[in-house]
């Protein structure tokens, strides 16, 4: 197998799963945290396990597997349950954030915009749910287009299509 089919393989994929990103994602975004949840987890229990215990015995390797399993479980679980109330957190500071940093005196004001911003975003969070993942999936699927196409006519097109098609498709 060569580079270029390689290269068309990824491209498909990508696509696909940009696709079904843009389309589906309201369906499949809290499976999709928990799977990044739990990855990251995985990660941080490893790296505390060979902190911990090493990496160069068996039983420093057995360990450090076992509260790789243990994080990963349970920032799986914090990433499901707690995904709609991390993603209003994060409107809200980006809102006051942006307020102080061009008012730089105006804390009480900025401290005000982050509540009514918390409170909104999180009353219209399946809204804010469907425009980003329909967002997201149409960047990778402009991605793929664009490894499979490399023309960038087609790869803007391709992505406002798909933007519109899946907030369409999410909302109704």
């Amino acid at each position: 197998m060569n580079l270029e089919t390689v290269t068309l393989i990824l491209a498909i994929i990508v696509l696909l799963i940009g696709v079904a990103l843009a389309l589906f994602g309201r369906a499949i975004w809290g499976s999709l945290l928990t799977a990044i949840g739990s990855m990251i987890g995985w990660m941080i229990g490893f790296a505390i396990g060979v902190f911990f215990f090493g990496f160069t015995t068996l039983m420093g390797i057995i360990l450090s597997i076992i509260i790789a399993f243990i994080c990963s479980f349970i920032l799986g679980a914090i990433f499901g349950f707690l995904v709609e109330l991390a993603l209003a957190l994060a409107a809200a500071l980006l809102a006051a954030g942006l307020f102080y940093y061009f008012y730089d005196s105006q804390i009480v004001i900025a401290l005000i915009i982050f509540a009514i911003t918390f409170i909104l975003a999180y009353v219209f969070i399946e809204k804010v749910i469907i425009v980003i993942t329909a967002f997201i999936g149409s960047i990778i699927a402009a991605i793929g287009i664009w490894f499979l196409t490399g023309n960038a006519g087609y790869t803007g097109l391709g992505f406002i299509g798909i933007f519109v098609l899946g907030c369409l498709i999410q909302y109704f």
